[in-house]
């Protein structure tokens, strides 16, 4: 059995995502299991000029080890030099469930990376503790990183967001997400101009304060909406209202869809374990589209991620089958979702042979997150390991919507549902076509035989100078061929290029991609691919 637990069926066997230290094989027990609350200090991996650094406090499952969390201190460490930029005294008795606290700290006379040492005195169980960053066993105690701009985040006229973050309202047996407004407060101090709350199905109908019984009342998703419309009141940067659904594939097994701004309640238990002899999901795509409005937006998440073989065989799930990604309620792909790892690669190969195959679909960026604003922490063998790498991280993969109003809300989904978008770890990005008089951008359309293609590629010091770039044409129901590519040689943070084509009569599409050289400061390979423009030939 497991203890200790407050969870009655069999799917408590499964602590197999992100860190719960408080489960433990009885009696052979648990490597990470300690007699605390986890204890932990987070905040993003940069911060824009000019903007002070949000600190995130976190104290979790102090219902079963209260603690005294008596101050904090925090210091800053650059080019050997370290200082003290914070002392707090809190004296705070904490027992419940969740505590967090969101401060502010002053933003010091510094550029570049930074170490963030924040030091937690706390008493439990009638002794004195400190720890560095966290108190989770068997991972280093290392200070928190990030990197104070000098620069905003590359483009003119984009705004930058994450499409696929959760939020608290996530909340089961193996994860859990970070509150709504440390999102919003970490997505402002990065410099995003977007947050969606991508929440799972099967959380948002929970009864408050359990996972395993649904709530017909669903107060939790009511709580949630209204939290949002609260926080968007009076913020420049939104949180898009979403949920992450279960459906059923073409194949009958569990797959999520992203959906963004639907103004209800969309049910989806397939592989939520609430019922472990249910796990069939209430809704297919078609059933799913008849259930969206105008103005929703549904997403294909993650589609080709490799799933891990125990997910496949006990909650059946399963990736996006071509005939989901064809359907016609999908607008696009994130093919982006945390790492460009081979489900980044697998997605982008589906995306290209649906455009190839006339599709007109999209391509979406963002990290999955689960709070982990500076890194990731989970489970690498349940009971024996934990893991803690940059994978997954909080704002790392963007979407960049194209001359959107910032804080319109109905026009950021505009430019999201028409693909006037790009993806991004880092660069910046746009592509337009003239033929004669007619100019296109990206997600747009134009006709003509003879067209003259732009591009425009910024980056910054702190995702590294422009490397190359390519440009692709695709033929409709033919291939995709390399029609360009160049090198920007030297240290260049900004590049332009226009080149003509003349084109054999036929139906085309035109994407680009832009590659940054390789820095220290950068959380992955700087990276961005645009949409792209059609063109039909006559």
């Amino acid at each position: 059995m497991l203890l200790p637990t407050d969870w009655p069926d069999i799917w408590g066997l499964l602590p197999l995502l992100y860190i719960e230290m408080h489960y433990r094989w009885f009696p052979g027990g648990s490597r990470y299991f300690r007699r605390e609350p986890e204890i932990l200090a987070d905040l993003p991996r940069r911060i824009e000029p000019g903007h002070p650094i949000p600190l995130l406090l976190l104290v979790k499952d102090a219902h079963r080890y209260p603690i005294l969390l008596e101050s904090l201190q925090v210091e800053i460490a650059n080019d050997g030099k370290r200082q003290v930029l914070e002392q707090i005294t809190l004296n705070e008795q904490i027992d419940s469930l969740w505590w967090r606290r969101l401060i502010e700290v002053d933003r010091p006379a510094l550029e570049g990376t930074v170490d963030l040492h924040i030091t937690f005195n706390y008493r439990v169980r009638g002794r004195s503790r400190t720890c560095l960053t966290h108190n989770l066993p068997l991972l280093k105690r290392q200070p928190l990183q990030t990197w104070l701009a000098n620069d905003p985040l590359p483009g003119t006229g984009v705004v930058w967001g994450d499409i696929h973050h959760h939020t608290s309202y996530t909340r089961d047996m193996i994860e859990y997400g970070a509150p709504l407004e440390a999102g919003q407060a970490m997505a402002a101090a990065m410099g995003l101009g977007f947050v969606c709350a991508s929440d799972h199905s099967y959380d948002l109908d929970d009864a408050p304060g359990q996972w395993y019984r649904t709530d017909p009342q669903l107060q939790r998703w009511l709580e949630s909406r209204e939290r949002i419309a609260q926080l968007n009141s009076d913020n420049a940067t939104l949180i898009i209202p979403g949920e992450e659904v279960t459906v059923n594939n073409s194949r009958r097994r569990n797959m999520h869809a992203l959906v963004l701004d639907h103004p209800d309640y969309l049910p989806g238990s397939g592989d939520g374990g609430e019922n472990p002899l249910k796990r069939s999901s209430e809704l297919d795509l078609n059933a799913l589209s008849a259930e969206l409005g105008h103005g929703t937006l549904l997403i294909a998440p993650h589609p080709m991620y490799p799933l891990p073989w125990l997910q496949r065989f006990v909650v059946r799930r399963d990736v996006w089958q071509l005939a989901d990604l064809s359907h016609g309620a999908v607008a696009g792909l994130q093919i982006l979702n945390g790492s460009l790892d081979e489900g980044f690669y697998r997605g982008l190969s589906a995306w290209k042979g649906l455009l190839l195959a006339g599709e007109r679909k999209f391509i979406y960026g963002g990290s999955d997150s689960h709070g982990d604003f500076n890194r990731f922490r989970t489970i690498k063998l349940p009971f024996i390991s934990l893991l803690e790498d940059d994978s997954h991280v909080f704002g790392s993969c963007r979407t960049g919507v194209y001359g959107a109003q910032p804080g319109n809300l109905p026009d950021l989904l505009d430019g999201l549902r028409n693909g006037r978008c790009l993806v991004s770890t880092g660069p910046f990005m746009d592509m337009s076509i003239q033929s004669g008089d007619n100019m296109a951008h990206v997600g747009e359309s134009i006709t003509g035989s003879a067209v003259t293609i732009s591009l425009t590629m910024a980056s910054t010091p702190e995702f590294g100078p422009l490397k190359g770039w390519r440009l692709y044409r695709g033929e409709i129901g033919g291939d995709e061929q390399l029609a360009a590519e160049g090198l920007v040689v030297g240290r260049q943070f900004e590049s332009n290029w226009t080149g003509d084509f003349s084109l054999a009569p036929g139906r085309y599409y035109f994407r680009a991609e832009v590659e940054t050289k390789t820095v220290e400061t950068a959380i992955l390979p700087g990276l961005a691919l645009t949409n792209p423009v059609w063109v039909e030939a006559k």
